[in-house]
């Protein structure tokens, strides 16, 4: 499941209770800032967080009326819209720009895109396939022109296509094999022009399996077990992993290691559950570079801090009733000794025999037990034995000794160090699958950040982790892969407005390719428009080149290729 942190559930929480009403003044009130123009600031007229609050004085009255429309949109699930809003506050575009009010609009999409992922992996607890990632990177100044010129990349990818195709059919077995398992990469991931086809994708693999492929044995056993392209099957799984492991394939050992989790009783032969042998399977993974078994073992000392953190609070949840258990029972003690002293005192008073009920009170209290040698105070307090309204004994806790509690207080020192070990163990293999590609990886490693989880609190840090995540989502990703096709298709202004979009979203690829299509446009319309238009395209210009300048590619860069999906070490060489 996707996780959330605190930051987002406050945020929504925080939107949920301004409903009725509320919501609808609070509209009025942020479209009432936003008509105001760029005049003076006015004065906060909602909480901290909405537009109304955050808008920018130099905003113009249709930038501000964008931001109140991206707001309830965001609040409505769009991730579109999210992104927009995460983009604004993290550069201060038409808002106070902060770190922390990006954040849980960041997160928000980041939650879709993963979300995404995770249904395009089945019932496989991992990363299976993602949105393509040619799109993401084309930059259209480094590609060859559509119309002319030297030859297009559209032209090159045709021509890899049916070499793959023709050496799958033709050629010696181990070369065939080879060609169908990059078609199967192809068509898993998509690329060269190729549509993602899980179908496709598995038949090429089936072929380059039986031609003795081992990674191809490893991809199958993945898709089998997650559903993808096939109906899910753990026990088919585990015979294309089983013949992958014998060769130290990554993939397969990765998936035998997760069988060996839970075990596959109906598997043949069975596979009997066996946590140790799962791990090292996952190490033996991920020491051959393969993130998806780092991702594994970084869940599973997830999984074990949390056992161990919540062991230790429940200690000290014990310890605190225990104290406070103790600290009635001694009250309890001291009310029956009182009431003994008033009850002795009043028998006195009243001249009673010394037969009388008072004095067996009193006895009842203080008399010696010849059982134990000491009195029923003395009882009573080391809550050996209770007494109740009669005088009854009543079997009571036995205190913990010097010792037991010696013990118990070294046991919770050492779960909250066992905590801190697995959750440094976590981070550090999460930390190293985001850093080559692994986009579930790097959402955990963004909710650890989000939230000061096993290392310091870092906004910038989990902001850049959700922003990468959401760029590869099918949203952000199919925008991309339409603007490319409108411009391959000579389509040049349905490009611009569609990289525009992406512009608008924060998307790096898309803002220097709407700026790159914007200044040809310019300098080729320039000669026949006149002088003002001229002045004004080329500001136009400039402000979008500020833009790709200002974000740096640095808040969304690295590990957003999907170097860390199923296949992908597998691809064209």
């Amino acid at each position: 499941m996707a996780s959330i942190s605190g930051t987002s559930k406050a945020f929504l929480a925080g939107r949920n209770e301004e409903g009725g009403d509320g919501a609808e003044d609070e509209a009025a009130a942020a479209a009432e800032v936003a008509t105001e123009g760029s005049g003076a600031a006015a004065e906060p007229t909602s909480d901290p967080g909405t537009p109304a609050a955050d808008t920018a004085a130099g905003a113009s009255e249709g930038e501000a009326l964008a931001i109140v429309h991206d707001y309830f949109a965001a609040l409505g699930g769009s991730l579109a819209a999210q992104m927009a809003l995460g983009y604004r506050y993290l550069h201060g575009y038409g808002v106070v720009s902060d770190c922390d009010k990006a954040l849980p609009y960041y997160e928000l999409a980041a939650n879709q895109a993963v979300a995404s992922f995770r249904a395009a992996s089945g019932r496989y607890p991992g990363q299976i396939m993602l949105p393509p990632a040619e799109p993401v990177k084309a930059r259209l100044s480094e590609l060859g022109s559509p119309s002319g010129g030297r030859r297009s990349s559209k032209e090159t990818d045709n021509e890899v296509v049916q070499y793959y195709e023709a050496a799958a059919i033709a050629g010696d077995p181990t070369g065939r094999a080879a060609a169908a398992l990059q078609l199967g990469n192809l068509y898993l991931h998509g690329g060269r022009g190729l549509r993602q086809d899980p179908a496709a994708a598995a038949k090429m693999y089936e072929r380059a399996a039986a031609g003795g492929d081992t990674t191809a044995m490893g991809i199958l056993g993945t898709m089998k077990y997650g559903g993808v392209g096939f109906v899910p099957s753990a026990s088919v799984a585990a015979q294309y992993w089983r013949r992958g492991e014998k060769d130290e394939d990554p993939a397969s050992m990765c998936g035998m290691g997760l069988l060996y989790l839970d075990g596959v009783p109906e598997a043949l032969p069975p596979i009997e559950q066996d946590r140790v042998k799962a791990i090292s399977l996952l190490e033996k993974s991920g020491k051959k570079g393969y993130m998806e078994g780092l991702y594994q073992l970084g869940m599973l000392h997830l999984e074990n801090a949390d056992v161990a953190s919540k062991r230790a609070k429940q200690e000290e949840a014990d310890r605190l009733e225990e104290k406070k258990a103790k600290r009635a029972r001694e009250l309890e003690v001291k009310r029956r000794q009182q009431n003994r002293r008033i009850q002795r005192q009043r028998q006195g008073n009243d001249g009673g025999s010394a037969g009388s009920e008072g004095e067996q009170i009193f006895r009842e209290g203080d008399e010696v037990d010849p059982r134990s040698g000491r009195t029923i105070v003395q009882l009573e307090a080391s809550a050996e034995v209770e007494v109740d309204a009669e005088g009854n004994e009543v079997p009571g806790e036995v205190p913990l000794t010097k010792e037991e509690e010696k013990r118990k207080e070294k046991e919770k020192k050492e779960l909250r160090q066992s905590a801190g070990q697995e959750m440094q163990k976590a981070l550090q293999y999460l930390s190293t699958a985001a850093q080559h590609g692994h986009l579930l990886a790097l959402h955990q490693v963004g909710v650890m950040y989000s939230t000061g989880q096993g290392v310091a609190r870092s906004c910038p840090t989990a902001v850049h982790a959700f922003k990468t995540i959401s760029e590869r989502s099918p949203h952000a990703t199919s925008v991309l892969a339409s603007a490319l096709e409108l411009w391959r298709s000579n389509d040049h202004e349905g490009a611009r407005l569609l990289y525009a979009h992406g512009a608008e979203l924060g998307l790096e690829i898309a803002q220097s390719n709407a700026a790159w299509l914007l200044e040809r446009a310019h300098l080729h319309d320039s000669a026949n428009l006149p002088a003002f238009m001229v002045k004004a395209g080329q500001k136009i210009v400039n402000y979008v080149w500020r833009a790709v300048e200002g974000a740096g590619n640095g808040d969304g860069g690295d590990g957003g290729d999907g170097e860390g999906a199923v296949g992908a070490e597998g691809g064209e060489g």
